[in-house]
């Protein structure tokens, strides 16, 4: 079983510590799907097929170069066979997606690296622009975050789900980062709305922080 791979600590990001841990080039390294965010919070990472990505306020997505920093970030590999796949071919929105997928059998007691695609009737992004010293709480500075929302379009969420032993290092239950077809707009998932979403789960071992 392969490892969550993890850059920074979660707790130490919700306290305020934005502080470059390393690079997009040290995580690909390490895996080829994930998220995570910025020195200085500077918006929202997602990493799909190996390449790596910033959504910024706005909902605007750009491909990054290797030596981005980064100040906390989640991966995991796909070269893998994913243990499940599941379809879901019924509408489904943020909050049932979770529902059907501890439904498919989804352990709550695993930590899961999770990928899907589909069609988004309508999905809700956010993302945060970068802070000046001295950093604040993540709560606040949550509360600056530039909401996007985006309809009929088509593209990728990549996410995980961490039980709640793991809370207080890595965080607990789903999270999920967006980003289109095209590659050129995401963010971090608030809401969406989909006639239906093909999933793939991977599950994860301990977490590894590097």
């Amino acid at each position: 079983m392969q490892h969550l791979t993890q850059l920074s600590n979660f707790s130490e990001l919700l306290n305020g510590q934005y502080e470059k841990r390393g690079t997009v080039g040290d995580v690909l390294r390490q895996a080829n799907c994930g998220l995570g965010t910025f020195e200085g919070l500077d918006g929202e990472l997602i990493i799909l097929n190996g390449q790596a990505f910033k959504a910024i306020p706005g909902g605007e997505a750009y491909e990054l170069s290797a030596d981005t920093p980064l100040s906390f970030a989640q991966v995991f590999k796909t070269d893998t066979l994913p243990l499940q796949k599941v379809s879901i071919k019924q509408p489904v929105d943020l909050h049932s997606l979770s529902h059907q997928l501890a439904q498919s059998g989804l352990s709550i007691d695993t930590i899961w690296g999770l990928r899907a695609q589909g069609v988004f009737e309508h999905i809700t992004v956010r993302s945060i622009g970068k802070q000046s010293l001295p950093f604040k709480p993540f709560s606040e500075c949550a509360d600056q975050a530039v909401s996007s929302i985006f309809s009929k379009i088509e593209g990728f969420l990549v996410g995980f789900y961490l039980p709640i032993s793991f809370a207080e290092n890595c965080g607990h239950g789903w999270h999920w980062h967006f980003i289109d077809k095209n590659l050129c707009l995401g963010g971090h998932v608030v809401d969406f709305s989909a006639a239906e979403l093909v999933m793939q789960a991977w599950s994860l071992d301990k977490p590894k922080f590097v």
